[in-house]
């Protein structure tokens, strides 16, 4: 299993696309403003325009791919629960302050972290919270 998180916009994205991407980046300060989980060959993700959903046509040259061992089955019994919720747009006030979540929706970093634990998190999901997250769980393994 893989966390994949997005380092440039895909080759087909509008100038909206690349423009929003770029403002994401920003205001997160972070160089992931997208992920998604990887696994086998097939991206699991949530996006503001088809909501949670899987696909096999993703360019990995636009990610970085963290390999770290998980449940699979449960992931994809985990993402299978929330497959066709729409995107959590409320739960991304936090990102400027603000309280907010909607439990029936995903953002990209809320799904895979609702995949990865199980839990649906109750504060906000970052893509460098992931990553503390899957090197707690590669600490633990070898501890």
């Amino acid at each position: 299993m893989k966390l994949a998180l997005r380092t440039d916009p895909s080759s087909s994205a509008s100038w909206i696309d690349r423009t929003a991407h770029s403002v994401v980046k920003s205001r997160m300060v972070t160089k992931y403003p997208h992920g998604g989980l990887v696994i086998d060959s097939t991206l699991y993700h949530s996006t503001s325009k088809r909501g949670v959903h899987c696909t096999q046509d993703w360019e990995p040259d636009k990610w970085e791919l963290f390999e770290f061992d998980g449940n699979e089955e449960l992931a994809l019994q985990r993402f299978r629960e929330r497959e066709g919720n729409k995107y959590d747009w409320v739960g991304l006030l936090p990102f400027v302050g603000l309280p907010g979540s909607d439990r029936k929706r995903d953002y990209c970093f809320e799904l895979i972290y609702y995949m990865i634990t199980g839990i649906y998190p109750k504060q906000l999901v970052t893509a460098e919270t992931l990553l503390v997250l899957i090197l707690n769980k590669k600490i633990q393994q070898k501890g």
